[in-house]
């Protein structure tokens, strides 16, 4: 019995191990300018100078929020 109970508090730990990684990635998407910048990329690689072009704001700030979404 004990052996079952062990399993079930492995299962337990790895789920809630998803939950932690698939909430970190929603904060992470969760800001306006993050959100725009997925986007922008879609399914195809695009340059900082292109993003910085479509979204509209500075190159700097488009590395911080890329080095966020990382």
């Amino acid at each position: 019995m004990q052996k079952q109970e062990e399993i079930s508090d492995l299962e337990l730990l790895e789920e809630d191990s998803d939950f932690n990684r698939a909430s970190r990635a929603l904060k992470a998407m969760s800001h306006p300018l993050r959100l725009k910048i997925l986007c922008t990329l879609g399914e195809e690689e695009v340059s900082v100078q292109d993003i910085v072009e479509q979204v509209g704001t500075s190159q700097s700030n488009i590395s911080q929020h890329l080095a966020i979404l990382r």
